[in-house]
């Protein structure tokens, strides 16, 4: 992260992770990461072991691992590994990027209910 200024979770939510999660990624409503397309329940804060408790923060600004070219104010969807990517047409939209990556890395995101 560029800026960690920005990284401030206004809302988290604990959940029974159904999965090992990575920190920095979109997780679904199921308890592991986000399928590619799919709404996201939020991002994880860091890595959490299957069938525990895991924190996720649901409404925020938060860093997210980012694939590919993002530029700011992009509509961010997740791939199939719950990482940021652009939204194509039909994708939900989980996140708006706050910064710019061209080669993916962690960025700072303003979360999308």
């Amino acid at each position: 992260m560029k800026n960690s200024v920005l990284y401030q979770p206004v809302q988290k939510i604990t959940i029974k992770s159904s999965d090992n999660l990575l920190a920095f990624r979109f997780v679904g409503f199921g308890g592991s990461h986000c399928t590619a397309g799919s709404k996201s329940l939020g991002v994880s804060e860091r890595k959490f072991p299957a069938n525990k408790s895991a924190s996720v923060v649901t409404i925020g600004t938060v860093p997210v691992e980012a694939v590919g070219a993002i530029s700011v104010g992009d509509n961010l969807a997740s791939d199939s590994q719950g990482r940021a990517v652009v939204a194509t047409s039909g994708a939900a939209v989980n996140a708006r990027a706050l910064e710019s990556t061209e080669n993916g890395g962690i960025i700072k995101v303003m979360l999308v209910p």
